[in-house]
């Protein structure tokens, strides 16, 4: 794996010969592209892939929004940025046909709460 320092005259992304550029961990890397892909026929893998692509399409949403970003960032939720701690939060919510009720757009609450207090 290489990595390349940015140039003010041009910026390389995307596939070159059979090498792709891209960034990852905020650094530009050039690897190796594999020949082919195997498409799985699997229906546990298209279940989770599918359940996956309505998470990030409502973690897209949600991050379009800036107050809703902002209170995602300050969340203590462990995540890289506010779009992953989006999907980590609200996988475990998603059914098989997609998103459900359950879903949040908002982080879950850092207080505990007591309601009553019995002494």
């Amino acid at each position: 794996m290489a990595f390349i320092n940015e140039n003010p005259l041009f910026s390389i992304n995307g596939k070159v010969g059979k090498y792709v550029v891209r960034k990852f961990n905020g650094k530009k890397i050039i690897a190796l592209r594999p020949t082919h892909y195997k498409k799985t026929k699997s229906k546990r893998v298209l279940v989770n892939q599918n359940k996956f692509a309505m998470v990030s399409n409502l973690a897209k949403v949600v991050n379009s929004n800036p107050l809703l970003y902002e209170i995602w960032k300050s969340s203590r939720l462990k995540g890289f940025s506010p779009y992953h701690k989006i999907i980590k939060a609200n996988m475990k919510h998603a059914t098989e046909d997609g998103l459900s009720v359950c879903n949040i757009i908002v982080p879950p609450s850092q207080f505990n709460f007591v309601g009553d207090i019995l002494l």
